[in-house]
């Protein structure tokens, strides 16, 4: 049996108190990361279902009419909706964290170690125990915790670039395909009022079939026209239903729920100077992304070089000694020798990618200016195209038909000639809705490089009042 006296048990006591302490900061470590985690979950659930988007009084109406939807609510859908920005949400949450955990400093560590106990002899159970408490804490030198910081800023920065050049090429997408949709629907439509000209055509031709006029031939004639017309407004209809889907999967659903596509499609009279379209360039995302690559790989190379500088450790505690029941207070400070340096690699590494990404950044530049130019290149001729078909095509072609049409009732020309008045107007239709669509595609590349206004349809339909003032 032990002789148990007041000595062992403040040893033992004293034991277990620092077992009790142990346990304790590790149980607080796990809480601090089981938080943690769950804070990640919240943050990346919330980003993806709360994302405020402000509507305007011409959304929030054309929202609540679902036969009709403008250019403006579609890219407010999509931006809501499209599951590639919701993902880029969920990264900027991430990177928020990654910041918040490169803030803190390392941890300060405890160890508990006791000698000397359960010998032979004079060394029996406690009798010559010697227990030790020391408490240490890591101190970083050299600016890691700094630089360790701005990388987790940057890398944020980074990314929401990366979002706002992917979504400027979403709505660029978007923009695109609502043209072609909305001209795909014009094309039909037009088809349809070349439809019921040629049933009115036909009704001519019935009334001097029945008179003897004419022979039956010519009905013949008419209703092949009228069969053409139907196959070409049938291709148009299922080319037309392509489109309302991709418009759909841009804003992620599977069906288009509007029956019709609205836009104003006057156009602006002359158009900005290319010299002032560059100035915008350097406000691209491209460009931003380029030069934060820069910054990026500048700072890898100053955390590279803090890595290098050694940390120190300071320590500080107490040991008890049973035996000669004293107590005695320590003291450390430990310091690793920097014999090889590992980081000598990491920063030229950095180096050699910092000078690819400045040549990376010239060249983009470049490529940005190059497509301006050719951008507005494509906008011009198609804008002088527009003009002559607007001003001197389109009327010269209807004038035509209408003059056949007439002609043919009061009987001084033939059914040929009207036909080929008739298809000699839908060809020209045609050709002025290729060229109205080709126009307001190259107009939105030209936003997508420029960052103009979203609603190219608005931004057409508005004048400055310098033209204003040099008219009148």
């Amino acid at each position: 049996m032990f002789n148990i006296t007041i000595k062992k048990i403040k040893f033992i006591t004293l034991f277990f108190l620092c077992i009790f302490l142990t346990n304790s900061l590790l149980k607080a470590d796990m809480e601090k990361i089981r938080k943690l985690v769950n804070s990640l979950k919240k943050s990346s659930h919330k980003s993806v279902k709360m994302i405020p988007v402000k509507k305007t009084g011409i959304e929030k109406k054309i929202l609540h009419n679902p036969s009709v939807i403008e250019l403006e609510s579609l890219l407010a859908r999509v931006k809501k909706g499209n599951p590639e920005i919701s993902l880029f949400n969920m990264a900027l949450a991430k990177n928020r964290l990654e910041t918040r955990i490169a803030r803190r400093s390392p941890n300060p560590e405890i160890e508990f170690e006791i000698e000397n106990i359960g010998g032979t002899g004079e060394n029996g159970a406690f009798d010559s125990a010697e227990a030790k408490i020391v408490i240490g804490q890591e101190i970083e030198r050299g600016g890691k915790r700094y630089y360790r910081v701005k990388e987790t800023e940057i890398l944020d920065k980074l990314s929401r670039y990366q979002q706002q050049l992917r979504q400027r090429e979403i709505e660029g997408q978007a923009i695109e395909k609502f043209v072609e949709a909305f001209f795909s629907q014009e094309s039909f439509q037009m088809n349809e009022k070349l439809l019921n000209w040629a049933k009115k055509v036909r009704q001519v031709v019935v009334a001097k079939v029945d008179s003897g006029k004419v022979s039956a031939l010519e009905l013949s004639k008419t209703d092949v026209e009228i069969s053409k017309i139907r196959l070409t407004m049938t291709s148009k209809k299922m080319e037309l239903q392509n489109l309302r889907l991709e418009l759909a999967e841009l804003y992620g659903k599977s069906k288009f729920p509007f029956g019709r596509l609205k836009a104003n499609t006057s156009i602006r009279h002359g158009l900005p100077e290319l010299s002032l379209l560059k100035k915008s360039i350097t406000r691209h995302p491209t460009w931003f992304l380029s030069k934060m690559e820069i910054e990026y790989y500048k700072t890898l190379q100053r955390k590279s070089r803090s890595e290098s500088v050694p940390n120190m450790t300071l320590a500080g505690g107490m040991k008890y000694d049973r035996g000669s029941e004293e107590k005695t207070w320590m003291f450390s400070m430990s310091m690793p020798l920097q014999i090889n340096d590992n980081k000598k690699e990491a920063i030229e590494i950095a180096r050699i990618n910092e000078k690819k990404a400045l040549r990376q950044a010239e060249t983009k530049l470049i490529e940005l200016n190059n497509s301006l130019t050719a951008g507005y290149r494509n906008l011009k001729t198609a804008y002088e195209k527009l003009t002559i078909f607007q001003n001197e095509v389109l009327p010269a072609a209807t004038k035509s038909f209408e003059g056949a049409r007439l002609g043919y009732e009061q009987g001084k020309l033939n059914l040929l000639e009207v036909l080929d008045a008739q298809r000699s107007l839908a060809e020209v239709q045609e050709q002025h809705i290729e060229t109205l669509s080709n126009y307001f595609i190259n107009l939105a590349k030209l936003r997508e490089l420029t960052g103009i206004p979203k609603n190219i349809f608005s931004l057409n339909s508005r004048r400055s009042n310098k033209e204003t003032n040099n008219e009148k």
